[in-house]
Formats: C-alpha cells, sequence, structure tokens
C-alpha cells in the first residue's frame, strides 16, 4: 500500500505541468496584492526554500512616477538593512515586461488581520511583539531609515512567529546635509500630528514621528481598537492633533504610562526608543519563546468592540503622500471626505 501511494504520487507530479519559472525560483500561487502589484509564493529551484516574490509591471514603473519612487526607495533600503524583524530583500529579476523582488516569505499573515480575527493580544505577548518592533525600527533608526508608515498592516509574523516589518515604500534615509524629514507621509490612524499639521515648518524628525506611530500600535495590541478614528479623513486629522487618548481600563498602569509617553503631541516631549527600551514595562516578564504560533487559543482576549465585523475586518487603506502640506495623494483623487477605515476607536 506504501508503495502503491508513493508510485501514485509520483505518477502525479510527473504528469502534472510545471509551475512557471523565474529566474531560479518556481511561482507558485497568490498570496497577496500589493499597491503596485500581486505577491506570489515561490521556491527555489535548488534549495527548496520558499520565498514571497513581489510582482510590479514595468508599465507601472513607466508611467506612475510615484510608484517608480516608491519601488526604488524600498529596493535601496531593503539592500542595507539585515535584521531578523525586518524583511529581507533576497533578490531582484527584470524581464521587458515585470520586475521581481524576491523578499522573506512571512506566511503567518499581518498583524491587522490577526488582530481583527481574534481580539486583544494578552499583555506578555504584546510585550513581546513590541519589543521585536522597537527592536527594528531602532535599527533602522541607527542606520539613518525612518519607516514613516507604520502600522499593523506592514508587521508580517513568519512561519515561526516572529515579527517582521515590511513595505518601505515611504521610508527615507537621512543624509548629512539634512537631519530632518519635510515630505508628508504615513496612515492617518497612525502618523504623528507634526507630519501632517504643520507646525514643524523646518521638518520633522523622522525617528519621533516612528515612535508615535509605535506607541499606536502597542495601543491596538493591547486594546484590539484604535486610539483616533472618524469616518471623514479630516476630523480623524483633527482628532489626531489633540492627541487625547481614552485608556481602557484592563490596560495595566505600566503599559498606559509607556503609552502617554508615545502618543504625544509635542514630538520634543516624546520618547526616543532608546528611552523606550528602559521603560519597567519594556522590561518586564522573560524573553520567553510564546509567539502567536504556540499560545494556546483560550489566551486570546476577544475585542469588548461593538462595531460590526466588516468594519473590523476593514484595514487601513487611505495611505498617502504630502509634498508641501497640500492635500493630493498619489493617485491624484480627493480625499479630503474619504472614509478612513480601520479598527474601531475606544
Amino acid at each position: 500500500m506504501v508503495l502503491h501511494n508513493a508510485l501514485s504520487y509520483l505518477t502525479n507530479f510527473m504528469s502534472s505541468p510545471a509551475p512557471p519559472c523565474v529566474g531560479v525560483y518556481h511561482m507558485l500561487e497568490t498570496v497577496g496584492k500589493g499597491t503596485f502589484g500581486k505577491v506570489r509564493r515561490a521556491r527555489h529551484v535548488f534549495t527548496g526554500q520558499y520565498y514571497a516574490v513581489k510582482i510590479v509591471t514595468t508599465s507601472v514603473l513607466k508611467h506612475d512616477l510615484p510608484a517608480n519612487l516608491d519601488i526604488r526607495r524600498e529596493m535601496s533600503i531593503l539592500r542595507a538593512l539585515n535584521h531578523p524583524n525586518i524583511v529581507r530583500l533576497h533578490d531582484v529579476m527584470v524581464s521587458h515586461s515585470r520586475v521581481y523582488l524576491v523578499m522573506d516569505l512571512a506566511s503567518g499573515g499581518d498583524f491587522f488581520s490577526v488582530i481583527s480575527n481574534k481580539g486583544r493580544l494578552p499583555e506578555s505577548l504584546a510585550r513581546r511583539y513590541f519589543r521585536q518592533l522597537v527592536n527594528a525600527v531602532h535599527y533602522c533608526h541607527q542606520h539613518q531609515v525612518y519607516h514613516r508608515d507604520l502600522k499593523p498592516e506592514n508587521l508580517l509574523l513568519d512561519a515561526d512567529g516572529n515579527l517582521k516589518v515590511t513595505d518601505f515604500g515611504f521610508s527615507a534615509m537621512k543624509d548629512h546635509g539634512h537631519l530632518l524629514l519635510r515630505t508628508n507621509c504615513g496612515s492617518p490612524h497612525y502618523c504623528a500630528p507634526e507630519v501632517w499639521n504643520g507646525t514643524q515648518q523646518n521638518g520633522y524628525d523622522g525617528s519621533k514621528s516612528d515612535a508615535f506611530s509605535i506607541g499606536v500600535i502597542l495601543f491596538v495590541l493591547l486594546s484590539a481598537n484604535q486610539p483616533f478614528c472618524h469616518p471623514i479623513e479630516r476630523e480623524l486629522l483633527k482628532k489626531v492633533n489633540r492627541c487625547e487618548v481614552k485608556y481602557p481600563d484592563y490596560i495595566s498602569p505600566d503599559a498606559v504610562d509607556l503609552l502617554k509617553k508615545l502618543i504625544v503631541r509635542n514630538p520634543s516631549e516624546r520618547w526616543s526608543l532608546d528611552m523606550v527600551k528602559r521603560h519597567p514595562w519594556f522590561l518586564a516578564g522573560s524573553l520567553d519563546t510564546m509567539s502567536l504560533t504556540t499560545i494556546p487559543s483560550t489566551e486570546w482576549v476577544p475585542s469588548d468592540s461593538q462595531a460590526p465585523s466588516d468594519e473590523l475586518c476593514t484595514k487601513c487603506k487611505v495611505r498617502q503622500c504630502y509634498q508641501n502640506n497640500m492635500l493630493t495623494s498619489n493617485n491624484n483623487n480627493n480625499n479630503a471626505n474619504k472614509p478612513a477605515p480601520g479598527l474601531p476607536v475606544v
């Protein structure tokens, strides 16, 4: 019987059409769709290792200048980074019609989907992923890279349950002649006030704006809700600018204290990631191996939100890059009154 099954499997394998091959990679199923193209799982012909391949058509690069700049920026930055909690770029291949970016495969999905489906994380588990996030972003800052679009959708989980930061299309690299950033980028739910409100006329500190986003992400991990939410983007930005947050009673005092150090309107009063890494909540507990792939289902805490499930499962698709404080998005649509979907607000 065992021999029969083996022969049957071999016969089916030999008779089935081979998957399309690009370079040394067999292209498999589509696992996602990004802003500029699809993402497919691929297997290395010789090693058998699996990767995620982002496929971008050359027509996009020719006719969409912002997309061209985003992709080139992401390629340049990922080539310069090497950290266990940052998605790595392993290879780039170009054909007459497509560009293929071969990256780490994060098969566990993104944090937005996980939290939308399962609820808020136990605090010990949230701390573990927060540490990984802080360490990854701090590493970026040490290499003069500022992400500028940190949000749960851009945090992936690999097969071992570890966090991977991805999507560096809006990132910036600081050069020696320009210490501050000027381009208004990001997703409104997670973006620091100074990036949008024009108060930093000489530019803003990318490390402090990333720190604000990290604080909002921690709030989401601990509550499965967003601290700022409104269906109209202009009103949402007003809420972010006021920076008034209601902290649920179930979040521990130490965690609330840390959140209040990060979700701060004035960037000069906001903590740096160096300071975050010395906070009691960050240092508490053990560096154990618990992850989203090993935690028992009984440990999950359902969200206390009364929002309908379709709202919980809607990703924050408002992702813009504004120049000179002009409200013009990448696709030149007027988004002033466009709904800004996301997790429900507390």
